[in-house]
């Protein structure tokens, strides 16, 4: 099965950072530890961007899901200025009880401005409230 993706931006005054919303899914056949992706993720960032730290990550599980938080700083140079971001991410993954194999992998992640990251986690914290995953 091919991932799914989301992508959601919000409207800002000229020059300003647009912060995103995206979420995406993939499906995994067999073992697969959310740890190591998360950890791709921090160092795909690095590797893209000025500077980029994990500054906070949590980590919580059941006897069929297993999920991570990870706030991360970014450091981003466009067009001639410098943007310091913070990129909040859950990690999902999900076993299909059905095929105990087979696991569900749901990402949301918000990128936004560090002066405004009040504001926009709330919201992210709202919407991730609204969120639920139903079974068949």
């Amino acid at each position: 099965m091919a991932p799914v993706g989301f992508l959601a931006v919000r409207a800002v005054e000229k020059g300003e950072y647009v912060p995103t919303l995206i979420v995406d899914g993939e499906v995994h056949e067999g073992d697969f530890e959310v740890e190591k992706l998360a950890d791709e993720v921090v160092v795909s960032l690095r590797d893209q961007c000025d500077h980029a730290g994990l500054v906070k990550r949590r980590e919580s599980s059941t006897d069929n899901s297993s999920s991570i938080l990870q706030l991360i700083e970014i450091e981003e140079q466009r067009d001639g200025r410098r943007f310091d971001l913070q990129q909040v991410q859950v990690l999902q993954m999900i076993q299909d009880l059905a095929q105990p194999a087979r696991r569900y992998l749901l990402t949301f992640t918000m990128i936004s401005e560090f002066k405004k990251r009040q504001q926009l986690q709330d919201e992210f914290a709202d919407f991730m409230d609204s969120v639920s995953f139903l079974s068949n």
